[in-house]
C-alpha cells in the first residue's frame, strides 16, 4: 500500500486545482457553502441531484489514488485537471441562492434579501481575483480553457522564423502545454514523464549538473534537456548542444526569469523575442 500512494502524484493533483479554481475562488468558497448547507436542510431530491453526484465523483475521477495513475497510463495527465468542469458550480450557488431567498414569504422581504445579496457579491467581486463573462475585477486571470494569447504570439514567430513547415519545440511551462493542440505543425519535443515529475535520477555522490551531464551523455537527452529547462541547472554547452542537435530541436521557450537566459546567450543561441514573460529562443 505504501508503495502505491508513493506513486500518487498528489502535488500534480494540488496544482491542478489551483490553476482551475485560480481567478474564481470566491466562486468556489460559494460552491462549497451551497453544498454545506443543502446537505443539512436540503429536501430528499435536491440531496439526489447535487450531493450523492459529488460524492460519487469523489471517490472516482476526483480520487488521486485511482487518477493519478490511470490518467499518465492513458496519456492524459497533462489534461487530468479538466475533469474538475463537471462539478455544477454555478447551477447549485444559483439554486440554493434562490431557494433560501423563497424561505421568506414576504415578496418585499425576499426583493430586499435579494438585493443586499447581489450588491454584497459586487463587492465581494471587486476585490477578489474574479472574471464575470470577460470582465475582470481585481487582477487580470487566465482561463486556461481558452488558449492564452502569448501561445497564439509564439507560434506566429515560430512560423516566421522558419522555413519548414513544422517545428520542434521545447517547454516546460504549463502555459504551453497545449499548444500542439492549437497548432499540430508544432511538435513538444520535451518528455511527460519529467513534466509530471520533475525528476531525475541522481547516482551516489553526485550533484544535479554531474547527473544531466551523465543523463545526455547516456542517451537520455530528452528527459535531460526537459530537466534543464525546468529547473535552469546549466549542463556541459558542449553535451548540451549535442542533445539539442540529436533530438533535432528547433526552438525553445523559457521564461524570463530563468536562469537559462544567460546560459543560451552564452552558447550562442539566437533569442528571437520575448512575449509576455517568456523568450524564444532559435537553436
Amino acid at each position: 500500500m505504501k508503495t502505491l500512494l508513493d506513486q500518487i502524484d498528489w502535488m500534480y493533483t494540488l496544482r491542478a486545482l489551483d490553476e482551475h479554481f485560480n481567478g474564481v475562488r470566491l466562486s468556489l468558497l460559494l460552491y462549497l457553502i451551497a453544498l454545506v448547507v443543502l446537505i443539512f436542510i436540503g429536501k430528499k431530491k435536491s440531496k439526489e441531484i447535487f450531493v450523492w453526484p459529488v460524492i460519487l465523483t469523489i471517490f472516482t475521477v476526483f480520487n488521486p489514488l485511482i487518477m493519478s495513475l490511470i490518467a499518465d497510463k492513458i496519456g492524459l495527465a497533462a489534461r487530468l485537471k479538466r475533469i474538475y468542469f463537471i462539478l455544477p458550480v454555478a447551477i447549485l450557488i444559483a439554486y440554493m441562492a434562490v431557494s433560501l431567498i423563497n424561505k421568506f414569504e414576504s415578496k418585499k422581504i425576499q426583493a430586499l434579501v435579494a438585493t443586499c445579496s447581489a450588491v454584497l457579491l459586487a463587492s465581494m467581486l471587486l476585490i477578489s481575483n474574479t472574471t464575470v463573462y470577460g470582465h475582470v475585477f481585481g487582477n487580470i486571470t487566465s482561463n486556461f480553457c481558452k488558449m492564452d494569447q502569448v501561445v497564439v504570439e509564439m507560434d506566429k514567430l515560430i512560423h516566421e522564423n522558419i522555413d519548414s513547415e513544422t517545428a520542434n519545440v521545447m517547454y516546460t511551462d504549463s502555459e504551453f502545454f497545449e499548444m500542439h493542440t492549437y497548432d499540430p505543425t508544432i511538435n513538444w519535443k520535451a518528455s511527460r514523464y519529467y513534466i509530471l515529475d520533475w525528476r531525475i535520477d541522481i547516482a551516489e555522490g553526485e550533484d544535479y549538473e554531474e547527473s544531466i551531464n551523465r543523463c545526455l551523455e547516456s542517451g537520455d537527452r530528452r528527459g535531460a534537456l526537459t530537466f534543464v529547462g525546468y529547473t535552469g541547472f546549466t549542463p556541459d554547452s558542449t553535451l548540451y548542444l549535442d542533445a539539442l542537435q540529436s533530438e533535432q530541436i528547433d526552438f525553445i521557450i523559457i521564461s524570463e526569469g530563468s536562469n537559462l537566459r544567460g546560459y543560451y546567450d552564452q552558447i550562442g543561441l539566437q533569442m528571437i523575442e520575448q512575449v509576455g514573460s517568456f523568450l524564444l529562443y532559435k537553436v
